[in-house]
């Protein structure tokens, strides 16, 4: 990573972010889901772990565009 918290291999115009994932039996919530840019791999790295209709909550600490704008993509 560089001093702005990218990874080398990355353009400047994607900023990492942590995505969570917190599951029981029953349901599971995603933290932070992350920006526009990293929907896919971001959904594809959950899926192996919980079916999509047990995602029941989206939780975003802070409205800024890489936490929370690939929330549309989520309905």
């Amino acid at each position: 990573m560089n001093s702005t918290g990218q990874r080398p291999h990355q353009t400047k115009k994607i900023i990492d972010t942590n995505q969570y994932l917190i599951k029981s039996a029953e349901e599971a919530i995603i933290l932070d889901p992350g920006g526009i840019e990293l929907f896919s791999p971001m959904f594809s790295g959950i899926l192996p772990h919980v079916q999509i209709d047990n995602i029941t909550t989206l939780f975003a600490s802070h409205q800024d565009p890489n936490i929370i704008s690939s929330l549309d993509l989520m309905r």
